[in-house]
């Protein structure tokens, strides 16, 4: 199975990134073919299967991220979320919800988002954007 795995991703000093190298890690050793998208700070140079396109500075980054996903041609879209990673000055939707809207529509394979921020009770914000992700997506999974 080809996974395209959105992420933050070693060296970048996040739990999330451990957290994946991990997982990704594991998933390898049982087959999986997994493909890394990640922020620019992440990824030793040379690393094999990994993209660092994300850079939140950058206007087009969503693009980027749709782009590559496109270009690896996943069976299968894993998001890793936290509102930091993606959010540009506290807006969650700040270009996440982009490629979720552009993935749906073409409907070329499954997106699942794994949510490592959980709430017992989530603002206004917060709650409608879960509502328009979990919309948006084939599967979420919490931690």
């Amino acid at each position: 199975m080809k996974i395209a795995w959105v992420s933050s991703w070693p060296p970048r000093p996040c739990g999330i990134a451990t957290y994946s190298l991990e997982l990704v890690d594991a998933l390898r050793k049982k087959g999986g073919d997994v493909y890394i998208v990640c922020h620019t700070d992440g990824g030793k140079p040379g690393e094999k299967d990994v993209y660092p396109v994300i850079n939140l500075d950058e206007v087009d980054w969503a693009e980027k991220l749709y782009s590559i996903v496109g270009e690896i041609k996943p069976d299968i879209v894993h998001i890793q979320h936290e509102y930091g990673l993606y959010s540009v000055n506290g807006d969650y939707s700040a270009g996440l919800l982009r490629p979720l809207f552009r993935w749906k529509l073409d409907d070329s394979f499954p997106v699942v988002i794994t949510y490592h921020s959980v709430y017992s009770k989530m603002d206004r914000a917060r709650a409608m954007f879960m509502d328009l992700m979990q919309r948006l997506v084939h599967a979420g999974i919490v931690h």
